[in-house]
């Protein structure tokens, strides 16, 4: 995956995901709490990949009430079936893969582009992700009636002998 072709905080989300495995330095915790709103989390039900936890940024482009709902029925069937197939090379990959999509909003706006980071998550032999959603350019987010995948970007091989990336609930 070429990472310098994506947005600064899509990069910054990779290398927080990638150094989850690494001993974190104090200025990195300072740079993924400034993206922690724009993370999501999902989780893989019959086909279905349903949003489990959502930041407000996020919430900003996957919708208010997308808890409970089905991320993949925001686009049409074709894309669908590629960001299913990328999901698995994510997970066979134990690393995260970036989709390049183009929102349609209810306010009018748009197209509104946005960057989606996959990474998997191992949770109890669950197929669960932990998401990140990076629009792209100066529009301001409106809750998505469709989204359209531009581009994928499948996920690079983790290096053999890294720690799984594991989701640790704190508190409530």
């Amino acid at each position: 995956m070429r990472e310098n072709a994506f947005h600064p905080d899509t990069q910054a989300m990779l290398r927080a995901v990638e150094g989850l495995h690494e001993p974190v330095r104090p200025d990195g915790i300072a740079r993924f709490e400034a993206l922690t709103s724009r993370l999501f989390t999902a989780r893989f039900f019959d086909g279905r990949l349903v949003m489990e936890q959502c930041g407000r940024e996020a919430r900003g482009l996957l919708g208010a009430d997308c808890i409970g709902r089905d991320l993949l029925a925001r686009f049409p069937s074709p894309d669908r079936t590629a960001l299913r197939a990328l999901l698995v090379l994510a997970r066979e990959a134990e690393s995260p893969a970036v989709a390049q999509v183009r929102a349609r909003t209810r306010r009018g706006q748009g197209p509104i582009e946005a960057e989606l980071v996959l990474a998997p998550l191992h949770v109890r032999d669950s197929a669960a992700l932990l998401g990140f959603a990076q629009r792209i350019g100066p529009q301001t987010l409106g809750a998505a009636l469709e989204l359209r995948v531009l581009r994928l970007h499948a996920p690079q091989p983790q290096r053999r002998g890294a720690e799984r990336l594991r989701l640790v609930a704190q508190g409530d």
